[in-house]
This record gives C-alpha cells, sequence and structure tokens, in this order.
C-alpha cells in the first residue's frame, strides 16, 4: 500500500521539485554576466522523463514541464511545447541505439540536448519574426547574437548540473519506488517476510 501510493505520487512530486527548481533559477539568474550561464533545468527533467518513464507519462510529464517553462518565460505560446517535445522524442529514440549508462555520459548528453535546445529554440523565434522585413531583419539578428553568446555557457552550466541532478533523480526514483530495481528489491524482501511467517 505504501509503495503504491509512493509510486502514485512519483509524478505529481517530480513535477513541484521541477517548478521550485525553475522558481529559484528565475530569482538567482537575472543579471549579467550570471543571465548567460542560466542553465536549462527544466530540459534536464525532460531528460529524465524521456528515458525512465514509458512514452504515454513521460510525454505527459513533458507537455506540463513545458507549460511551466512557457509561465516563466516571455517567449511566444507553444515555442516551449515544441522544443521540449522535440528533445523528448529524439531522446526516446537516442537511449534505443545509444547506451547511457553513468551521470557523467548523461551530462554530456544534456550538453548537447542544451545546445540542440537553443538552436530548435533560435530557429522558432526566427520563423515566429516580425512581418514587416526590416523589423524582422533586426529582430532575426539580434536572436541569432543572442543565441551564439549563451549557448555554450548555458550548455555547460546545464551539463554541469546534470551530473548531479541525474543521479538524484535516480535516488528520488529509488525511494519512490518508481525504479524497477527497487521494485524488484521490495517484492524481494516483501516474499522473504512471508517465506519467514509461513504465508
Amino acid at each position: 500500500m505504501w509503495r503504491s501510493l509512493l509510486r502514485f505520487f512519483n509524478g505529481p512530486i517530480f513535477v513541484l521539485l521541477a517548478m521550485g527548481a525553475i522558481g529559484i533559477q528565475t530569482a538567482l539568474f537575472q543579471t549579467p554576466p550570471l543571465v548567460y550561464f542560466t542553465p536549462q533545468l527544466l530540459l534536464l527533467w525532460v531528460i529524465w522523463c524521456a528515458l525512465k518513464r514509458d512514452f504515454l507519462e513521460g510525454g505527459v510529464l513533458t507537455l506540463v514541464l513545458a507549460e511551466v517553462a512557457e509561465i516563466h518565460s516571455a517567449v511566444p505560446r507553444g515555442v516551449y511545447f515544441l522544443t521540449y517535445m522535440i528533445v523528448y522524442l529524439v531522446t526516446r529514440l537516442t537511449s534505443r541505439v545509444v547506451v547511457l549508462p553513468n551521470a557523467l555520459t548523461l551530462g554530456v548528453y544534456a550538453l548537447i540536448c542544451s545546445c540542440t535546445h537553443s538552436l530548435l529554440s533560435t530557429v522558432v523565434l526566427i520563423l515566429l519574426g516580425h512581418p514587416q522585413p526590416l523589423i524582422a531583419g533586426a529582430h532575426t539578428y539580434a536572436l541569432v547574437r543572442q543565441g551564439v553568446y549563451s549557448m555554450l555557457p548555458t550548455a555547460v552550466a546545464t551539463a554541469a548540473l546534470g551530473y548531479f541532478s541525474f543521479r538524484w533523480f535516480k535516488q528520488f526514483d529509488w525511494i519512490t519506488f518508481k525504479d524497477p530495481q527497487s521494485q524488484q528489491v521490495a517484492g524481494e524482501i516483501g516474499g522473504s517476510l512471508f517465506e519467514e511467517e509461513g504465508l
């Protein structure tokens, strides 16, 4: 019963933790030069959902995380929904081909995903640019310049936090019995207890 409750609340608590993390990030990384090192924290949550959740649950959580990101951002509606879902689907496909065995490998993958997400966001924002040609040109130049300046520092910060975050995510899943190994261990312990009591 207790294990079932913990597994049930894994998703909601996972989202609440993401909301707390993005709130802290928004408060801390507001002024230069820190703004150029703003990690894409929610992207780490999206990657974990793609790797450790089934397709439907991970997809729903990704959409919820995209909504959280858009609430804390000034980007046009739908940008995070599109870019996060692309990262989610590509990560699921990648995990079928490439093995990501530890936190270090996942940190490197987070760096690649962060750069990819920055490029995707820039392209989408350019496509949603201003309808007047002169303003659109200046708008595109400003977006590309901002993207180039911030992409690598942001990716490095995301990867550094990812190294620790992914280890913490694994511990969180273990505690809430979302990790398959924790379920197996719990089942073995429960079975041995029943055997000792002759049940």
